[in-house]
Protein backbone atom coordinates (compact mmCIF):
# COMPACT_ATOMS: atom_id res chain seq x y z
CA UNK A 1 0.00 0.00 0.00
CA UNK A 2 1.65 3.42 -1.03
CA UNK A 3 1.54 6.38 1.12
CA UNK A 4 -1.34 8.01 -0.58
CA UNK A 5 -3.50 4.87 0.23
CA UNK A 6 -2.24 4.79 3.43
CA UNK A 7 -3.03 8.34 4.32
CA UNK A 8 -6.74 7.81 2.72
CA UNK A 9 -7.25 4.93 4.61
CA UNK A 10 -6.06 6.74 7.87
CA UNK A 11 -9.13 9.54 6.86
CA UNK A 12 -11.47 7.21 6.30
CA UNK A 13 -11.64 4.91 9.73
CA UNK A 14 -11.15 8.78 11.51
CA UNK A 15 -14.52 9.05 10.00
CA UNK A 16 -15.83 6.26 10.87
CA UNK A 17 -15.20 6.05 13.92
CA UNK A 18 -16.70 9.34 14.41
CA UNK A 19 -19.40 8.42 12.56
CA UNK A 20 -19.35 11.47 10.65
CA UNK A 21 -21.65 9.87 7.41
CA UNK A 22 -21.63 13.05 5.56
CA UNK A 23 -17.61 13.77 4.82
CA UNK A 24 -17.21 9.83 4.70
CA UNK A 25 -19.50 10.14 1.35
CA UNK A 26 -17.63 13.26 0.53
CA UNK A 27 -14.38 11.74 0.73
CA UNK A 28 -15.93 8.07 -0.92
CA UNK A 29 -17.19 10.36 -3.72
CA UNK A 30 -13.88 12.10 -4.51
CA UNK A 31 -11.64 9.03 -4.66
CA UNK A 32 -10.96 6.33 -7.42
CA UNK A 33 -12.77 3.22 -7.27
CA UNK A 34 -9.74 1.22 -7.17
CA UNK A 35 -8.80 3.81 -3.86
CA UNK A 36 -11.81 2.39 -2.35
CA UNK A 37 -11.56 -1.07 -2.95
CA UNK A 38 -8.24 -0.59 -1.41
CA UNK A 39 -9.92 0.37 1.76
CA UNK A 40 -12.67 -2.28 1.79
CA UNK A 41 -10.02 -4.79 1.46
CA UNK A 42 -8.05 -3.55 4.59
CA UNK A 43 -11.27 -3.07 6.74
CA UNK A 44 -13.08 -5.16 9.04
CA UNK A 45 -16.81 -6.56 7.75
CA UNK A 46 -18.82 -4.15 9.69
CA UNK A 47 -16.91 -1.62 8.48
CA UNK A 48 -17.05 -2.59 4.98
CA UNK A 49 -20.56 -2.75 5.56
CA UNK A 50 -21.20 0.89 6.77
CA UNK A 51 -18.87 1.66 3.38
CA UNK A 52 -20.93 -0.26 1.25
CA UNK A 53 -24.32 1.52 2.56
CA UNK A 54 -22.98 5.27 2.06
CA UNK A 55 -22.05 4.34 -1.50
CA UNK A 56 -24.60 4.68 -4.43
CA UNK A 57 -24.83 1.59 -6.57
CA UNK A 58 -23.37 2.51 -9.40
CA UNK A 59 -19.98 3.27 -7.49
CA UNK A 60 -20.13 0.33 -5.71
CA UNK A 61 -20.33 -1.77 -9.07
CA UNK A 62 -17.32 -0.13 -9.76
CA UNK A 63 -15.41 -0.74 -6.99
CA UNK A 64 -16.29 -4.25 -7.27
CA UNK A 65 -14.59 -5.14 -10.69
CA UNK A 66 -11.20 -4.28 -9.25
CA UNK A 67 -11.07 -7.12 -6.35
CA UNK A 68 -10.72 -10.61 -7.21
CA UNK A 69 -13.83 -12.60 -7.44
CA UNK A 70 -13.67 -13.71 -3.54
CA UNK A 71 -13.67 -10.26 -2.37
CA UNK A 72 -16.52 -9.36 -4.57
CA UNK A 73 -18.56 -12.29 -3.39
CA UNK A 74 -17.89 -11.57 0.44
CA UNK A 75 -18.87 -8.21 -0.33
CA UNK A 76 -22.28 -8.93 -2.19
CA UNK A 77 -23.24 -10.97 0.61
CA UNK A 78 -22.18 -8.30 3.61
CA UNK A 79 -24.53 -5.48 1.13
CA UNK A 80 -27.36 -8.15 1.72
CA UNK A 81 -30.24 -9.54 -1.17
CA UNK A 82 -31.89 -6.25 -2.42
CA UNK A 83 -28.62 -4.11 -2.51
CA UNK A 84 -26.26 -6.95 -4.14
CA UNK A 85 -28.89 -7.48 -7.00
CA UNK A 86 -28.77 -3.91 -8.11
CA UNK A 87 -25.12 -3.99 -8.28
CA UNK A 88 -24.76 -6.94 -10.09
CA UNK A 89 -27.60 -5.48 -12.74
CA UNK A 90 -24.98 -2.30 -12.61
CA UNK A 91 -21.72 -4.77 -13.34
CA UNK A 92 -20.26 -5.30 -16.61
CA UNK A 93 -22.06 -8.39 -17.69
CA UNK A 94 -18.68 -10.28 -18.36
CA UNK A 95 -17.18 -9.36 -15.08
CA UNK A 96 -20.59 -10.59 -13.18
CA UNK A 97 -20.35 -14.12 -15.89
CA UNK A 98 -16.78 -14.42 -14.20
CA UNK A 99 -17.68 -14.43 -10.61
CA UNK A 100 -19.91 -16.49 -11.28
CA UNK A 101 -18.10 -19.19 -13.11
CA UNK A 102 -15.47 -18.55 -10.11
CA UNK A 103 -18.16 -19.71 -7.29
CA UNK A 104 -19.83 -22.93 -6.21
CA UNK A 105 -22.60 -23.70 -8.81
CA UNK A 106 -25.13 -23.54 -5.62
CA UNK A 107 -23.48 -19.82 -4.93
CA UNK A 108 -24.15 -19.10 -8.76
CA UNK A 109 -27.53 -20.07 -9.31
CA UNK A 110 -28.26 -17.69 -5.62
CA UNK A 111 -26.73 -14.67 -7.58
CA UNK A 112 -28.46 -15.25 -10.66
CA UNK A 113 -31.38 -15.56 -8.75
CA UNK A 114 -30.52 -12.50 -7.22
CA UNK A 115 -29.99 -10.41 -10.68
CA UNK A 116 -33.27 -12.31 -12.22
CA UNK A 117 -35.53 -11.20 -14.95
CA UNK A 118 -33.81 -10.90 -18.91
CA UNK A 119 -30.17 -9.76 -17.35
CA UNK A 120 -30.16 -13.40 -15.62
CA UNK A 121 -30.96 -15.34 -18.96
CA UNK A 122 -28.07 -13.23 -20.49
CA UNK A 123 -25.92 -14.54 -18.01
CA UNK A 124 -26.73 -17.65 -18.12
CA UNK A 125 -26.01 -17.19 -21.96
CA UNK A 126 -22.63 -15.98 -21.72
CA UNK A 127 -22.02 -19.14 -18.81
CA UNK A 128 -22.11 -21.65 -21.34
CA UNK A 129 -19.03 -20.34 -23.59
CA UNK A 130 -15.13 -22.09 -21.62
CA UNK A 131 -13.98 -19.45 -20.11
CA UNK A 132 -10.74 -19.26 -21.74
CA UNK A 133 -12.57 -18.41 -25.42
CA UNK A 134 -13.88 -15.28 -26.68
CA UNK A 135 -17.09 -16.29 -25.83
CA UNK A 136 -15.80 -16.63 -22.30
CA UNK A 137 -14.67 -13.36 -21.95
CA UNK A 138 -17.09 -11.41 -24.25
CA UNK A 139 -19.78 -9.39 -22.72
CA UNK A 140 -23.19 -8.69 -24.66
CA UNK A 141 -23.52 -5.22 -23.99
CA UNK A 142 -22.57 -3.57 -26.90
CA UNK A 143 -24.78 -1.20 -29.65
CA UNK A 144 -25.66 -2.30 -32.99
CA UNK A 145 -27.92 -1.04 -35.58
CA UNK A 146 -29.49 -1.26 -39.26
CA UNK A 147 -27.43 0.13 -41.92
CA UNK A 148 -30.51 2.16 -42.89
CA UNK A 149 -30.35 4.16 -40.14
CA UNK A 150 -29.53 8.00 -40.79
CA UNK A 151 -26.78 9.49 -38.84
CA UNK A 152 -29.62 11.48 -36.57
CA UNK A 153 -31.98 8.47 -35.68
CA UNK A 154 -28.58 6.64 -34.44
CA UNK A 155 -27.53 9.39 -32.56
CA UNK A 156 -30.93 9.52 -31.13
CA UNK A 157 -30.99 5.74 -30.39
CA UNK A 158 -27.23 5.67 -28.91
CA UNK A 159 -28.44 8.61 -26.47
CA UNK A 160 -31.23 5.66 -25.05
CA UNK A 161 -29.07 2.95 -25.38
CA UNK A 162 -25.35 3.90 -24.48
CA UNK A 163 -25.39 4.60 -20.83
CA UNK A 164 -26.05 0.06 -20.32
CA UNK A 165 -23.29 -0.53 -23.43
CA UNK A 166 -19.75 -1.40 -22.67
CA UNK A 167 -18.43 0.90 -24.95
CA UNK A 168 -20.11 3.46 -27.72
CA UNK A 169 -16.43 4.00 -29.22
CA UNK A 170 -17.48 1.70 -32.07
CA UNK A 171 -21.52 1.27 -33.39
CA UNK A 172 -21.77 -2.07 -35.36
CA UNK A 173 -23.82 -2.88 -37.53
CA UNK A 174 -26.14 -5.88 -38.53
CA UNK A 175 -28.70 -7.16 -41.25
CA UNK A 176 -32.04 -8.30 -40.61
CA UNK A 177 -30.74 -11.94 -39.68
CA UNK A 178 -28.31 -10.11 -37.15
CA UNK A 179 -25.21 -10.78 -39.02
CA UNK A 180 -22.12 -8.38 -38.74
CA UNK A 181 -22.09 -6.31 -42.05
CA UNK A 182 -20.31 -3.30 -41.13
CA UNK A 183 -18.57 -1.10 -37.99
CA UNK A 184 -18.42 2.82 -37.84
CA UNK A 185 -16.77 4.79 -35.10
CA UNK A 186 -18.32 7.25 -33.07
CA UNK A 187 -16.18 10.06 -34.56
CA UNK A 188 -17.24 8.96 -37.94
CA UNK A 189 -21.04 9.17 -37.05
CA UNK A 190 -20.63 12.74 -35.08
CA UNK A 191 -19.33 14.23 -38.29
CA UNK A 192 -21.35 12.61 -40.67
CA UNK A 193 -24.84 14.64 -41.73
CA UNK A 194 -27.63 14.06 -39.92
CA UNK A 195 -29.79 12.39 -43.05
CA UNK A 196 -26.94 9.98 -44.28
CA UNK A 197 -27.75 6.53 -43.86
CA UNK A 198 -24.47 4.63 -41.60
CA UNK A 199 -24.60 2.16 -44.41
CA UNK A 200 -22.85 4.72 -46.46
CA UNK A 201 -20.52 5.61 -43.78
CA UNK A 202 -19.46 2.23 -42.31
CA UNK A 203 -16.32 0.04 -42.80
CA UNK A 204 -17.47 -3.42 -44.38
CA UNK A 205 -14.52 -5.04 -43.67
CA UNK A 206 -14.55 -5.96 -40.30
CA UNK A 207 -11.85 -6.81 -37.85
CA UNK A 208 -13.60 -9.96 -36.13
CA UNK A 209 -13.06 -13.08 -33.78
CA UNK A 210 -14.82 -16.50 -34.08
CA UNK A 211 -16.71 -17.18 -30.82
CA UNK A 212 -14.79 -20.30 -29.85
CA UNK A 213 -11.15 -18.68 -30.55
CA UNK A 214 -8.25 -18.39 -27.36
CA UNK A 215 -8.90 -15.72 -25.81
CA UNK A 216 -4.90 -14.88 -25.81
CA UNK A 217 -5.09 -14.66 -29.79
CA UNK A 218 -8.21 -12.61 -29.21
CA UNK A 219 -6.00 -10.24 -26.84
CA UNK A 220 -3.43 -10.50 -29.57
CA UNK A 221 -5.95 -9.59 -32.39
CA UNK A 222 -7.30 -6.28 -30.61
CA UNK A 223 -3.70 -5.68 -30.01
CA UNK A 224 -2.40 -6.02 -33.31
CA UNK A 225 -4.92 -3.77 -34.81
CA UNK A 226 -5.09 -1.25 -32.33
CA UNK A 227 -8.40 -1.85 -31.38
CA UNK A 228 -10.85 -0.81 -28.70
CA UNK A 229 -12.91 -4.15 -28.95
CA UNK A 230 -13.62 -6.74 -30.94
CA UNK A 231 -16.79 -7.93 -32.12
CA UNK A 232 -17.16 -11.70 -31.88
CA UNK A 233 -19.60 -13.70 -34.17
CA UNK A 234 -20.86 -16.96 -34.20
CA UNK A 235 -20.77 -19.69 -37.31
CA UNK A 236 -23.59 -17.99 -38.80
CA UNK A 237 -21.85 -14.62 -38.50
CA UNK A 238 -24.28 -13.10 -36.16
CA UNK A 239 -22.91 -10.83 -34.02
CA UNK A 240 -22.96 -12.30 -30.25
CA UNK A 241 -21.11 -10.27 -28.00
CA UNK A 242 -17.90 -7.22 -28.31
CA UNK A 243 -14.10 -8.52 -26.55
CA UNK A 244 -13.59 -4.77 -24.78
CA UNK A 245 -9.49 -3.46 -24.62
CA UNK A 246 -9.43 -3.53 -21.07
CA UNK A 247 -10.56 -7.29 -20.91
CA UNK A 248 -7.42 -7.99 -23.43
CA UNK A 249 -5.15 -6.41 -21.11
CA UNK A 250 -6.49 -8.35 -17.73
CA UNK A 251 -5.90 -11.59 -21.05
CA UNK A 252 -2.72 -10.58 -21.67
CA UNK A 253 -1.76 -10.14 -17.91
CA UNK A 254 -3.39 -13.86 -16.71
CA UNK A 255 -1.41 -15.47 -20.15
CA UNK A 256 1.96 -13.79 -19.12
CA UNK A 257 1.64 -14.51 -15.50
CA UNK A 258 1.08 -18.03 -16.65
CA UNK A 259 3.96 -18.22 -18.73
CA UNK A 260 6.47 -16.94 -16.47
CA UNK A 261 4.97 -19.40 -13.17
CA UNK A 262 5.74 -22.10 -15.98
CA UNK A 263 8.98 -20.82 -16.58
CA UNK A 264 10.19 -20.79 -13.61
CA UNK A 265 8.81 -23.91 -12.68
CA UNK A 266 7.40 -22.53 -9.95
CA UNK A 267 4.01 -24.06 -9.49
CA UNK A 268 2.36 -26.40 -11.76
CA UNK A 269 -0.66 -23.45 -12.95
CA UNK A 270 -0.83 -19.92 -11.45
CA UNK A 271 -3.90 -19.56 -9.00
CA UNK A 272 -4.91 -16.25 -7.46
CA UNK A 273 -4.49 -15.83 -4.43
CA UNK A 274 -1.33 -17.22 -4.16
CA UNK A 275 0.55 -15.99 -1.56
CA UNK A 276 -2.50 -16.47 0.52
CA UNK A 277 -3.15 -19.70 -0.27
CA UNK A 278 -1.83 -22.41 2.70
CA UNK A 279 1.83 -23.70 2.82
CA UNK A 280 0.85 -27.05 2.29
CA UNK A 281 -1.06 -26.69 -0.86
CA UNK A 282 2.02 -24.16 -2.27
CA UNK A 283 4.37 -26.71 -1.44
CA UNK A 284 2.47 -29.55 -3.69
CA UNK A 285 2.05 -27.44 -6.40
CA UNK A 286 6.02 -27.13 -6.72
CA UNK A 287 6.55 -30.36 -5.66
CA UNK A 288 6.83 -32.56 -8.46
CA UNK A 289 8.96 -29.91 -10.30
CA UNK A 290 11.61 -29.67 -8.06
CA UNK A 291 11.29 -33.44 -7.91
CA UNK A 292 12.20 -33.99 -11.67
CA UNK A 293 14.50 -31.49 -11.09
CA UNK A 294 16.39 -33.32 -8.20
CA UNK A 295 16.37 -36.49 -10.42
CA UNK A 296 18.26 -34.86 -13.41
CA UNK A 297 20.80 -33.12 -11.40
CA UNK A 298 21.70 -36.77 -9.89
CA UNK A 299 23.02 -37.05 -13.45
CA UNK A 300 25.54 -33.90 -13.28
CA UNK A 301 26.45 -36.04 -9.86
CA UNK A 302 27.61 -38.76 -11.60
CA UNK A 303 28.65 -36.93 -14.46
CA UNK A 304 31.34 -35.71 -11.79
CA UNK A 305 31.89 -39.30 -9.89
CA UNK A 306 32.68 -40.46 -13.81
CA UNK A 307 35.40 -38.12 -13.85
CA UNK A 308 36.80 -38.61 -10.31
CA UNK A 309 40.09 -39.64 -11.29
CA UNK A 310 40.83 -36.59 -13.54
CA UNK A 311 39.55 -34.48 -11.11
CA UNK A 312 41.35 -35.84 -8.25
CA UNK A 313 44.36 -35.61 -10.38
CA UNK A 314 44.14 -32.02 -10.74
CA UNK A 315 42.32 -30.96 -7.56
CA UNK A 316 41.60 -27.25 -8.94
CA UNK A 317 39.13 -27.94 -12.11
CA UNK A 318 36.51 -28.72 -9.23
CA UNK A 319 37.17 -24.53 -8.29
CA UNK A 320 36.10 -23.99 -11.92
CA UNK A 321 32.49 -25.69 -11.87
CA UNK A 322 30.36 -22.83 -10.78
CA UNK A 323 31.94 -20.38 -13.55
CA UNK A 324 31.10 -22.75 -15.97
CA UNK A 325 27.44 -23.70 -14.73
CA UNK A 326 26.24 -20.40 -13.91
CA UNK A 327 27.67 -18.68 -16.95
CA UNK A 328 26.08 -21.04 -19.73
CA UNK A 329 23.06 -21.29 -17.36
CA UNK A 330 22.58 -16.95 -17.66
CA UNK A 331 23.29 -17.06 -21.51
CA UNK A 332 20.89 -20.30 -21.91
CA UNK A 333 17.95 -18.16 -20.28
CA UNK A 334 18.38 -15.21 -22.14
CA UNK A 335 17.65 -17.49 -25.23
CA UNK A 336 15.40 -18.57 -23.69
CA UNK A 337 13.40 -15.63 -22.78
CA UNK A 338 13.64 -14.22 -26.02
CA UNK A 339 12.51 -17.12 -27.88
CA UNK A 340 9.46 -17.60 -25.38
CA UNK A 341 8.72 -13.73 -26.13
CA UNK A 342 9.22 -14.22 -29.65
CA UNK A 343 6.72 -16.92 -29.93
CA UNK A 344 4.35 -15.40 -27.45
CA UNK A 345 3.76 -11.75 -29.52
CA UNK A 346 3.62 -14.10 -32.93
CA UNK A 347 6.94 -12.00 -33.97
CA UNK A 348 8.44 -15.92 -34.75
CA UNK A 349 6.71 -17.84 -36.80
CA UNK A 350 7.20 -20.76 -39.40
CA UNK A 351 10.50 -21.28 -40.65
CA UNK A 352 11.56 -17.84 -39.50
CA UNK A 353 11.71 -19.36 -36.08
CA UNK A 354 14.02 -22.54 -36.59
CA UNK A 355 16.37 -19.36 -37.99
CA UNK A 356 16.45 -18.08 -34.70
CA UNK A 357 18.19 -21.42 -33.57
CA UNK A 358 21.53 -20.68 -35.78
CA UNK A 359 21.62 -16.81 -34.73
CA UNK A 360 21.54 -17.97 -31.49
CA UNK A 361 24.12 -19.85 -31.90
CA UNK A 362 26.74 -17.56 -33.52
CA UNK A 363 26.16 -14.80 -30.44
CA UNK A 364 27.24 -18.35 -28.48
CA UNK A 365 30.24 -18.49 -29.92
CA UNK A 366 30.73 -14.84 -30.21
CA UNK A 367 30.04 -14.19 -26.21
CA UNK A 368 31.59 -17.64 -25.58
CA UNK A 369 35.14 -16.50 -27.46
CA UNK A 370 35.26 -13.25 -25.56
CA UNK A 371 34.30 -14.84 -21.90
CA UNK A 372 36.96 -17.84 -22.60
CA UNK A 373 39.36 -16.06 -23.14
CA UNK A 374 38.97 -13.80 -20.53
CA UNK A 375 38.60 -16.98 -18.34
CA UNK A 376 42.22 -18.41 -19.78
CA UNK A 377 43.89 -15.72 -19.22
CA UNK A 378 42.47 -15.35 -15.14
CA UNK A 379 42.81 -19.13 -15.24
CA UNK A 380 47.02 -18.85 -16.10
CA UNK A 381 47.59 -15.80 -14.12
CA UNK A 382 45.98 -17.26 -11.32
CA UNK A 383 47.17 -20.84 -11.12
CA UNK A 384 50.12 -20.70 -13.37
CA UNK A 385 48.49 -24.07 -15.52
CA UNK A 386 48.43 -23.74 -18.91
CA UNK A 387 46.71 -27.20 -19.63
CA UNK A 388 43.77 -26.03 -17.08
CA UNK A 389 43.70 -22.72 -18.36
CA UNK A 390 43.44 -24.50 -22.31
CA UNK A 391 40.30 -26.36 -20.72
CA UNK A 392 38.48 -23.69 -18.70
CA UNK A 393 38.55 -21.74 -21.67
CA UNK A 394 37.55 -24.45 -24.32
CA UNK A 395 35.00 -25.67 -22.14
CA UNK A 396 33.23 -22.13 -21.60
CA UNK A 397 33.17 -21.69 -25.41
CA UNK A 398 31.30 -25.16 -25.86
CA UNK A 399 29.00 -24.57 -23.25
CA UNK A 400 27.75 -21.28 -24.07
CA UNK A 401 27.32 -22.13 -27.60
CA UNK A 402 25.19 -25.04 -26.55
CA UNK A 403 23.46 -22.85 -23.82
CA UNK A 404 22.09 -20.56 -26.79
CA UNK A 405 21.40 -23.76 -28.88
CA UNK A 406 19.26 -25.29 -26.33
CA UNK A 407 17.65 -22.25 -25.05
CA UNK A 408 16.42 -21.23 -28.26
CA UNK A 409 15.41 -25.35 -29.72
CA UNK A 410 13.64 -26.67 -26.84
CA UNK A 411 11.04 -23.68 -27.21
CA UNK A 412 10.59 -24.17 -30.58
CA UNK A 413 10.26 -28.21 -29.86
CA UNK A 414 7.30 -28.11 -27.73
CA UNK A 415 5.87 -25.40 -29.85
CA UNK A 416 5.65 -28.01 -32.94
CA UNK A 417 4.58 -30.99 -30.82
CA UNK A 418 1.68 -28.77 -29.85
CA UNK A 419 3.15 -28.01 -26.09
CA UNK A 420 3.13 -24.34 -24.46
CA UNK A 421 6.48 -23.14 -25.07
CA UNK A 422 6.53 -21.85 -21.34
CA UNK A 423 7.07 -25.68 -20.59
CA UNK A 424 10.20 -25.00 -21.53
CA UNK A 425 11.30 -24.03 -18.56
CA UNK A 426 14.74 -22.38 -17.05
CA UNK A 427 15.64 -24.02 -14.33
CA UNK A 428 14.83 -27.37 -16.99
CA UNK A 429 17.53 -25.49 -19.48
CA UNK A 430 19.83 -25.21 -16.53
CA UNK A 431 19.71 -28.83 -15.16
CA UNK A 432 19.84 -29.83 -18.60
CA UNK A 433 23.41 -27.73 -19.15
CA UNK A 434 24.68 -28.91 -15.80
CA UNK A 435 24.55 -32.31 -16.81
CA UNK A 436 25.85 -31.73 -20.47
CA UNK A 437 28.43 -28.96 -19.43
CA UNK A 438 29.98 -31.55 -16.63
CA UNK A 439 30.44 -33.85 -19.14
CA UNK A 440 31.94 -31.86 -22.00
CA UNK A 441 33.96 -29.98 -19.26
CA UNK A 442 35.76 -33.02 -17.46
CA UNK A 443 35.77 -34.88 -21.36
CA UNK A 444 37.98 -32.05 -22.41
CA UNK A 445 39.75 -32.11 -18.79
CA UNK A 446 40.44 -36.06 -19.40
CA UNK A 447 41.46 -35.53 -22.96
CA UNK A 448 43.98 -32.95 -22.64
CA UNK A 449 45.59 -34.06 -19.38
CA UNK A 450 45.96 -37.76 -20.66
CA UNK A 451 47.95 -36.65 -23.23
CA UNK A 452 49.73 -33.90 -22.00
CA UNK A 453 49.90 -33.74 -18.29
CA UNK A 454 52.80 -34.54 -16.25
CA UNK A 455 52.19 -34.30 -12.85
Amino acid sequence: MTYEQELLLRSVQSLLNIEDNVALQQLLSEMHPVDVAGVLTALADEDRQRLLLLLDVERVALVLVELDYESQFRLLHLAGAARASAVLVKMPADEVAELLRSLEPAAAERLLQLVGGQEAISLRNLMVYPADSAGGIMTNEFIALRENMTAQQAIDVMRKIGPDAETIYYIYVTDQADRLVGVLSLRELIVAAANQEIGAIMTRSVIKVAIDTDQEQVAKTIARYDLLAVPVVDERERLVGIVTFDDAIDVLEEEATEDFFRTQAAVTAPVEGEFSSPALARSWRRLPWLVALLVGELFAGSVIAGFAKTKESVAILAFFIPVLAGTAGNIGTQSLTMVVRGLATGELTGRQAWRVIGREAQVGLVVGLVCGVLLFGIAFLWHGMLLVAIVVALALLLNMVMATVAGSFFPLLFRRLGIDPAIASGPFIATFLDVTGLFNYFWLATFFLDRFYQG
